[in-house]
């Protein structure tokens, strides 16, 4: 066996199950976004000792300015790390942070665009 190459963790979360979306403005978890969290759950109970980072985002018209968007993120961070303590995985296992893309070269008020960003993604900490 060759061990020259690194070991890169894999999250126990598939791609398809790694993501939650929201509704423009708003940091409450849909009925699909909680089905989408209970699967987090049961993937995440399978390796305890794991630990992984909720990070929030919004979309380029949600928000005036950098920190409002900022802090609908983190909310929406919270809302995902909060739903999946409340499925059983310990607190001191799951970080929330909130970002925005207020970097994204996205000028749009098209709704195909401008949902997909509306998100959280939980990914394994490295």
């Amino acid at each position: 066996m060759d061990f020259s190459l690194p070991c890169i963790p894999l999250s126990p979360i598939g791609d398809a199950d790694s993501t939650v979306y929201f509704e423009s403005g708003s940091a409450d978890l849909t009925p699909e976004a909680k089905r989408t969290l209970v699967r987090q759950a049961e993937a995440l109970r399978a390796y305890p000792a794991d630990r992984v980072q909720t990070i929030g985002y919004t979309d380029t018209a949600e928000a005036t300015t950098s920190r409002q968007k900022g802090e609908l993120a983190r909310k929406r961070a919270e809302a995902v790390r909060a739903y999946l303590i409340g499925l059983g995985i310990h607190e001191s296992l799951v970080v929330a942070e909130g970002r925005d893309y207020s970097m994204a070269i996205v000028n749009t008020s098209d709704e195909a665009v401008l949902a997909p960003l509306r998100q959280v993604r939980t990914e394994l900490l490295r």
